[in-house]
């Protein structure tokens, strides 16, 4: 049942991201076909690094989250959110590599590594299965 509602609330919001990212590109991004970066300013130029980051620490304070690494929030955040993305996709590390720009297959370890979240649902899945094991000696 939790599982379901997860499902549910990440459809409902991948839905309104949809929604939102269409909004923008229609009313805010200015396509100039000389860079391919997403944000942009009125001007079409893209949104430098440091205005995007402050954009985005007002938008996650605006709805009530903390803005810092360990919350998962900053910018760099979301590149530990598409490694583990694609580690769980069962993607190789090749691949991995390869989509994130790194050089060595030993620089993305950091990425696709488990988090405490992985590590807890895979003992919770041996315990089950150990259980299951030993009620039918």
């Amino acid at each position: 049942m939790a599982a379901d509602v997860k499902r549910q609330q990440t459809l409902e919001a991948g839905e309104r991201f949809k929604l939102l990212w269409g909004l923008y590109l229609k009313h805010q991004y200015v396509n100039t076909k000389t860079h391919p970066y997403a944000f942009t300013v009125a001007s079409g130029r893209p949104l430098s690094i440091k205005a995007y980051t402050a954009n985005r620490k007002r938008a996650v304070e605006r709805i009530g989250l903390q803005y810092s690494k360990k919350a998962g929030t900053t910018p760099h955040a979301d590149r530990h959110s598409y490694g583990q993305a694609l580690a769980r996709a069962k993607l190789s590390p090749e691949i991995i590599k390869t989509a994130m720009h790194h050089k060595s297959l030993e620089s993305q370890a950091t990425y696709t590594e488990p988090t405490e979240k992985d590590i807890r649902k895979a003992f919770m899945a041996a315990e089950r299965a150990l259980n299951c094991t030993r009620g039918s000696i």
